[in-house]
C-alpha cells in the first residue's frame, strides 16, 4: 500500500540558537545600542567563535508598541579596519526558520576579507534562534506513522497552542521592519544584504520597503518574490535527482561501481514504501548503537537534504547502491537521521509556518502543476497535501501591500546560482531579475543549494561589498570548480 511517513519537518521549505555567553560589562556601544564580548556558536556548540553581542527589543504587534516586546539577538563582528562606518553588512538566514548567528557561525572564518572593512551583523530574525523562538514541542508525537491527515491537523494544533507568540506577527513584512529599527539605532545609514535561500526573499523585501537604506545586496539561492515556496519543491528535487543519477551513468567509474542505478533507486522508494526496514545505526551525537525502523520518510528526507551538496550529493549513490543491492541500509540510514536532526536543530517551524501560510498558501493554486509527475516523485504528492492542510488551519499574519511584485532597483544586485540546485533552480533567479537594471547572475557549474564559500566566492563577494559594483571583478577563478567526484565505496573517490 502506497503510504507516505508523516514528518513534520518534511513541510519545511529548508530553504536549511547559538550559543550565547557574555560577560557583564559593556564592551563597545555603537549608536544606541550596548554590545558585550561574547561566543557564538553552531548548533552543535562545537565550533565557536568570537563576536560582541546585544539584545535589541521591538514589540510583537507594532500597532500596540506599548504591548509585549520580544528581545531580538545580535552578533557583531568589528571591521578590522575603520574604513566605513556609514555602512554595515548583515547576512539574513535561510529556512524559513533558521537563526542567522548559528546558520553563519560555521562560514565566519570564510567571510574574513568582507569583515575587514565592513562590520558584520548576524541577526536572528524574530520567531528564530534566540530571538523569542515559534518552535513547536513534538515530544509526543511518532513522526514515523503513517502519513494521515488527522495527525498532521492534530500536530498543528498542538503546535500552535504551546507556541511563546503571536504567530500573525512572525512574517516577513515585520521582520524587515524589525531590521530597519536595527540600522536605525545602529546609527547606519545603509546595509550591504547578503540574503541566502529564504533570506533572499527578505532582502528583496527590505530592498522594496527601505529602498534608499541599501548599497548594495547579494542573493543566494533566489525565490522569485511572485513565486510561492512549495508547490514545486518535489518537482524540482526529483529534477537535481534525476541530473545526479544520470551523471553518475556518464562517469566510468561511477557507472561501473553502481551499475543500474536508476533501476534500484526506484526500486528501493517502491520497497520502502510497501515495507520498512529495521536497522542498527550508530548515534552520531552519543555514539551507541541504537535500534531504528528506517521507512521511506527517512529515505526521502535523506534523498532531499543530501542533493542540497556537492559533498554529500557526492556519497549519495554509493549509499542508495549498497541499500538497494545489498540490503545494506545502515549508511544511508545512519545519514539520513544525521541530516534530519541537524534541520531540526536549525528549524523553527512555528515561525517557518507563519511566513508559509501568510505568504504562500494563497498562491500554491496559482502555479500550474504537472500532478501526476508529482505523484511519481520520490517526495510524492501527499508532501504538497500537508503543507496546504497546515496552512488551512494556521492563522494569516501581517502582509505589505505589493509583497508578491518583482523588485525594480538601480542598486547593484549580484544572484548567485546552483547549476543542480534541488529547490531554487537558476531559472529562478532569472524570473527575479527582470527589473533590476544593475544586476549580475554567476551560476556555478555543479554545485546545489548556497555558493557563498564555494572556491574563491568570498573573494569575489567582497569585493562585491567594497566597491558596490561589479567594475573590476574578476570571475574566472570560478572555472576551477567542479562537482565533487563520487564516492565509489566508503573509502572516497578515485584518484
Amino acid at each position: 500500500m502506497d503510504k507516505r511517513i508523516f514528518n513534520p519537518l518534511f513541510l519545511t521549505i529548508a530553504l536549511i540558537g547559538g550559543m550565547l555567553t557574555h560577560n557583564n560589562f559593556a564592551d563597545s556601544v555603537v549608536g544606541d545600542i550596548e554590545f558585550t564580548n561574547c561566543k557564538v556558536s553552531d548548533p552543535t556548540g562545537k565550533l565557536q567563535v568570537t563576536a560582541e553581542c546585544a539584545v535589541f527589543s521591538v514589540p510583537e504587534n507594532y500597532a500596540q508598541a506599548d504591548a509585549k516586546k520580544i528581545d531580538l539577538h545580535i552578533a557583531r563582528f568589528k571591521a578590522k579596519n575603520e574604513k566605513d562606518r556609514e555602512s554595515a553588512t548583515t547576512l539574513l538566514a535561510g529556512g524559513p526558520g533558521q537563526g542567522a548567528i548559528e546558520s553563519f557561525v560555521p562560514n565566519m572564518l570564510r567571510l574574513k576579507k568582507i569583515n575587514t572593512n565592513q562590520d558584520i551583523y548576524l541577526i536572528d530574525q524574530r520567531g528564530t534562534g534566540k530571538s523569542n523562538r515559534m518552535q513547536c514541542d513534538t515530544d509526543n508525537f511518532d513522526t514515523t506513522v503513517e502519513y494521515d491527515p488527522e495527525i498532521v491537523k492534530e500536530y498543528t494544533s498542538k503546535c500552535l497552542a504551546g507556541l511563546p507568540g503571536d504567530p500573525r506577527y512572525y512574517t516577513t513584512s515585520v521582520a524587515m521592519r524589525d531590521l530597519d529599527e536595527i540600522r536605525k539605532a545602529l546609527g547606519l545609514e545603509q546595509w550591504n544584504l547578503y540574503g541566502g535561500s529564504y533570506g533572499t526573499r527578505t532582502a528583496q523585501h527590505y530592498l522594496k520597503q527601505y529602498p534608499n537604506r541599501v548599497r548594495s545586496v547579494i542573493l543566494d539561492g533566489l525565490v522569485s518574490p511572485d513565486r510561492p515556496l512549495g508547490p514545486e519543491i518535489a518537482l524540482e528535487s526529483q529534477r537535481a535527482l534525476d541530473d545526479l543519477l544520470k551523471r553518475c551513468s556518464n562517469d566510468t567509474d561511477c557507472s561501473n561501481a553502481f551499475p543500474e542505478l536508476e533501476k534500484n533507486v526506484r526500486d528501493l522508494i517502491d520497497e520502502l514504501k510497501q515495507e520498512s526496514r529495521q536497522v542498527t545505526i550508530e548515534n552520531m551525537v552519543t555514539g551507541k548503537k541504537e535500534d531504528l525502523l528506517f521507512t521511506s520518510a527517512h529515505l526521502a528526507g535523506g534523498i532531499r537534504m543530501a542533493l542540497y551538496s556537492p559533498i554529500t550529493m557526492s556519497i549519495l549513490p554509493n549509499l542508495l547502491y549498497e541499500a538497494a543491492v545489498n540490503q545494506h541500509y545502515g549508511p544511508l540510514a545512519r545519514q539520513s537521521i544525521n541530516q534530519t536532526r541537524q534541520i531540526a536543530d536549525l528549524m523553527s517551524m512555528g515561525m517557518h509556518n507563519s511566513v508559509l501560510c501568510t505568504e504562500d498558501a494563497d498562491k500554491f493554486d496559482d502555479v500550474q502543476i504537472d500532478m501526476s509527475k508529482l505523484e511519481n516523485s520520490y517526495l510524492g504528492k501527499d508532501f504538497f497535501d500537508a503543507m496546504k492542510l497546515t496552512c488551512d488551519i494556521w492563522p494569516r499574519g501581517e502582509i505589505d501591500e505589493g509583497f508578491h511584485e518583482l523588485v525594480t532597483t538601480d542598486k547593484p544586485v549580484l544572484l548567485l546560482s546552483g547549476s543542480v540546485d534541488p529547490v531554487t533552480p537558476p531559472a529562478y533567479a532569472e524570473q527575479a531579475m527582470q527589473n533590476m537594471s544593475n544586476s549580475n547572475h554567476i551560476v556555478l557549474e555543479g554545485q546545489g543549494h548556497i555558493q557563498m564559500a564555494v572556491g574563491c566566492m568570498p573573494t569575489i563577494l567582497a569585493k562585491f561589498i567594497e566597491q558596490a559594483s561589479f567594475e573590476e571583478i574578476e570571475t574566472e577563478c570560478l572555472n576551477k570548480v567542479k562537482p565533487e567526484p563520487f564516492f565509489i565505496d566508503f573509502n572516497g573517490p578515485t584518484p
